[in-house]
C-alpha cells in the first residue's frame, strides 16, 4: 500500500531520522519556524523527532511554533514502516528501518 501524504518531521536539524524508501521518493524543505522562524538550540523538544502524516488531506499542523521544522513531500512505501504515537494522526518510523542522514 503506498500512501501520498505530507509528512512533517520536527527535531534536531542536523540528523534526520527517514526510511529509505521514504528518502529516495522525497525532496527535502527546511522551513522557518512559523514564529520569526528562530531556533532555540537549548530546547529539549529539538532532540524528539515527532512525524506527522496528514492521511485525510487535513491541513498542515502546526507542530513545534517556536522551532524549524523539516517538511517532507513524498510517498511512504508502506504503513508498516510507521507505527501509531500516541494519536491517531501522530506516527513515527519504526527503529528497525531508520536511517540517519546528514543535511
Amino acid at each position: 500500500m503506498i500512501l501520498s501524504n505530507e509528512v512533517i518531521i520536527s527535531g534536531k536539524l542536523e540528523k534526520i531520522l527517514l526510511h529509505p524508501d521514504v528518502k529516495k521518493r522525497c525532496k527535502l524543505f527546511i522551513s522557518q519556524s512559523l514564529n520569526k522562524g528562530k531556533i532555540n538550540k537549548d530546547d529539549e523538544l529539538r532532540n524528539v523527532f515527532i512525524i506527522i502524516i496528514d492521511l485525510n488531506n487535513l491541513k498542515e499542523k502546526e507542530l513545534l511554533k517556536k522551532d524549524s521544522y523539516i517538511k517532507i513531500i513524498g510517498e511512504i512505501e508502506s504503513i508498516h514502516d510507521l507505527y501509531i504515537n500516541g494519536a491517531e494522526d501522530e506516527f513515527a518510523i519504526r527503529p528497525k528501518v531508520i536511517e540517519r542522514i546528514e543535511i
